[in-house]
């Protein structure tokens, strides 16, 4: 007997509970020692989580049902969730960000959307500032607030505006200097042609 070692063996289609099979796992032939810790260590598992009769997995499925039951309903929070952030994103608004921090149940991205938030109110006061200003150049109409504006808001909400605005008082005073030179060209002529006038009398 002392030379002897006993190998415990459960068959393929054995109707022990899931916890027991995994004996079938635990080899004794190579080290006895630790083949025994390894079955206590399994059995003590099995009657700590809960106990088990032969055949009889009532204690385990319940367990099983219980932990798969609580998944889906996070599961589907957790998809609301992003859905309702993913929204928020695409709208990119103070209210679409509002409405995020107003629904959001487990908050998962409050810190994003008020984030968000805070920079898109930023953005607003400075586009009002922005609009302030550009009221002014269009009032006053004149290359040199058009020219401040652009500095001051070099890729601003109205550049394109901005831009050609200048371009068409650029073209207005090219005309008007046109204008000019034809004038004082023909002012000329007619000086000319008046001192041949005197000088044919004379």
């Amino acid at each position: 007997m002392n030379q002897e070692k006993i190998i415990p063996v459960l068959l393929d289609d054995c109707l022990a509970p899931f916890r027991l099979r995994r004996l079938q796992r635990i080899d004794f032939t190579s080290d006895y020692g630790a083949g025994f810790n390894q079955l206590v260590q399994a059995l003590n598992l099995a009657t700590t989580t809960a106990p088990l009769h032969d055949g009889d997995t009532t204690g385990i499925l319940a367990n099983d049902a219980d932990t798969g039951s609580s998944v889906p309903g996070a599961t589907e929070n957790t998809k609301w969730e992003t859905n309702l952030w993913e929204e928020a994103c695409r709208i990119n608004t103070i209210e679409s960000y509002k409405n995020y921090l107003n629904q959001s149940i487990k908050g998962e991205f409050k810190s994003e959307a008020r984030l968000f938030l805070k920079q898109l109110e930023l953005q607003q006061k400075e586009d009002e500032v922005e609009g302030l200003l550009w009221q002014k150049a269009k009032t006053e109409n004149s290359k040199k607030i058009y020219q401040h504006y652009l500095e001051e808001y070099p890729q601003g909400n109205f550049e394109t505006l901005a831009i050609a605005a200048i371009a068409d008082i650029e073209k207005a005073e090219k005309a008007e200097l046109a204008r000019i030179k034809e004038l004082e060209q023909k002012q000329e002529r007619e000086r000319l042609a008046r001192e041949k006038r005197k000088q044919k009398l004379s």
